[in-house]
């Protein structure tokens, strides 16, 4: 049983994502256009002051995990940008009360993207870095879900079914 303010506090962290996942689109879009054109892109979320760099990263070989670690070949039609992928997770976790199986999906489907944020983090920092204000925003609205889906699927309804066995 999901409280209001669980639901509530799923849907601004669905769209805040979404938005996140939108804008990192666009960005990666303008700075292959701006390669393309032989000009460079700097996007609102490249602070030189504090040495970030979305555009960069997200231009990076990084910026499309799936084709990086060989789940698909480089180039095909599911070599997305990982913005790509996260909308659609946003997307699913906006949705999913609408869907048959909504719930274990949106489980599952924030399992896959807490793995996926941990993976990113630990390249963004270790390997790039780089600092990446979107991408840091993104490792935020997923760890809160991942919190209040787990909480939700996993820790409140064992809770409930041992007071249940408590009271029979």
């Amino acid at each position: 049983p999901e409280s209001m303010a669980a639901i509530v506090a799923t849907r601004v962290l669905g769209v805040l994502g979404l938005l996140l996942a939108l804008y990192a689109l666009h960005v990666e879009h303008m700075a292959q256009r701006a390669s393309e054109g032989g000009y460079e892109y700097e996007a609102l979320c490249d602070i030189s002051a504090i040495g970030a760099s979305c555009s960069a990263v997200f231009s990076s070989e990084w910026g499309r995990l799936m084709s990086k670690l060989g789940v698909v070949p480089a180039g095909s039609v599911l070599d997305l940008p990982n913005a790509a992928y996260g909308a659609l997770y946003y997307l699913v976790v906006l949705v999913h009360e609408r869907l048959p199986g909504g719930k274990p999906l949106l489980f599952v489907a924030t399992m896959l993207s807490s793995a996926t944020t941990i993976v990113l983090a630990y390249a963004l920092s270790m390997i790039l870095g780089d600092v990446c204000v979107v991408c840091m925003s993104t490792y935020v609205v997923n760890a809160a879900l991942l919190f209040i889906v787990v909480r939700d699927t996993v820790v409140v309804p064992n809770l409930t079914d041992e007071a249940k066995r408590k009271n029979a």
